[in-house]
């Protein structure tokens, strides 16, 4: 979600690695979706949430600089086979069996640096960033949004 404990409003790091040259690899793991809240047989269920956290990935990709790992719907990993209780069909790789292949191969283009060609509408909002910080409040204090070109954190320095 956006703004859960690791939300996309909390993944300003992502963009602050890449403004220094830096790589980041987000993994998504499917856990708490279609295929726990409804029915972990389907494929149809699998498919649906590699598709969603393929989706916030996408939210958040810096061409270059991100690269995108999905993970099984548990701790247990490698290239042991699924069986039906950690995939909708057993004996596939478990290594293999979560990745989004065919979703990866459909070129989505680049992402767009400003919004306002595409909402050309004045009272536009642009996504805030968070973190947890102590200062000024103990919680989630926004440091910036999507239009920032630096982001404010209090507990870092003066000027953020």
């Amino acid at each position: 979600g956006l703004t859960g404990y690791f939300g996309v409003q909390k993944m300003w790091d992502t963009f602050a690695y890449a403004a220094i040259g830096k790589k980041t690899l987000i993994q998504g793991q499917l856990w708490d979706g279609a295929i726990k809240l409804i029915d972990s047989t389907k494929r149809s269920n699998w498919q649906r949430d590699i598709a969603t956290i393929l989706s916030v990935y996408y939210l958040i990709n810096v061409p270059g600089s991100t690269s995108f790992q999905s993970w099984g719907n548990g701790y247990y990993y490698g290239s042991s086979n699924t069986y039906t209780y950690n995939y909708y069909k057993a004996g596939v790789p478990m290594n293999m069996a979560y990745q989004p292949t065919k979703m990866l191969q459909v070129d989505i283009g680049t992402p767009k640096t400003s919004i306002s060609s595409l909402i050309p509408n004045p009272r536009r909002e642009f996504m805030s960033y968070q973190t947890t910080t102590k200062v000024p409040q103990n919680g989630y204090t926004v440091i910036g949004n999507t239009s920032s070109l630096r982001l404010y954190h209090p507990e870092l320095s003066a000027d953020g």
